[in-house]
C-alpha cells in the first residue's frame, strides 16, 4: 500500500497517464487531417477493400500471439517477463506461417466464397501484416512494463 501511495505521491502515474493521453490524441488529429488528401488520392471503392483488408488482418491480429501479451505486464519476476515476451513472439511467428499456409491453399476460394476477389492480390501481404501487427502489440505490452512508452 505505501509503494501505491508513494507512486501517486510522485506524480509518475499521472504523467505516464498524460503521456499515453496526448499520444493517442495527437495520433487522432494526424488522421483525421490526413482525410482531405487521402479522399482526393482514392475513390469510395478504394477505401472499402482496405477497410475490408484491414478487418481480416486485425481478426487475425487478436488471436495471433495467443493473448500472451497480457501476460507480461502481469509477470511478478523480470526472467518470467522475458520468457512470457519470447513466448509471445514464437506464436506470432508461428500464427503468421500458420497464416500463410492457410492463404496460400485455401485463399483463392476464401476470397471467391466471400466475394472478394480484388483481394487477391493482396494476400501475400496477410501474414506479413500479422506478424508486424501482433509482434507490435506484444512490444507495446512489453514497453508498458518497462515503463518506456514515453
Amino acid at each position: 500500500m505505501e509503494k501505491l501511495k508513494s507512486h501517486f505521491a510522485a506524480g509518475s502515474f499521472l504523467r505516464s497517464i498524460a503521456v499515453l493521453a496526448t499520444g493517442t490524441a495527437v495520433a487522432q488529429v494526424l488522421t483525421i487531417l490526413a482525410y482531405p488528401i487521402l479522399m482526393r488520392l482514392f475513390d469510395p471503392r478504394d477505401f472499402g477493400l482496405f477497410a475490408l483488408l484491414g478487418a481480416i488482418v486485425m481478426t487475425v491480429v487478436v488471436m495471433a500471439s495467443g493473448r500472451y501479451e497480457l501476460a507480461i505486464v502481469l509477470e511478478r519476476t523480470e526472467k518470467g517477463a522475458v520468457n512470457v515476451l519470447a513466448l509471445s513472439l514464437l506464436v506470432t511467428v508461428g500464427a503468421a506461417v500458420l497464416t500463410g499456409v492457410v492463404l496460400g491453399v485455401f485463399g483463392g476460394a476464401l476470397m471467391r466464397l466471400f466475394g472478394t476477389e480484388e483481394l487477391q492480390g493482396l494476400l501475400p501481404l496477410l501474414p506479413l501484416s500479422v506478424l508486424v501487427f501482433a509482434s507490435y502489440q506484444v512490444i507495446c505490452y512489453w514497453s508498458v512494463r518497462e515503463k518506456t512508452y514515453g
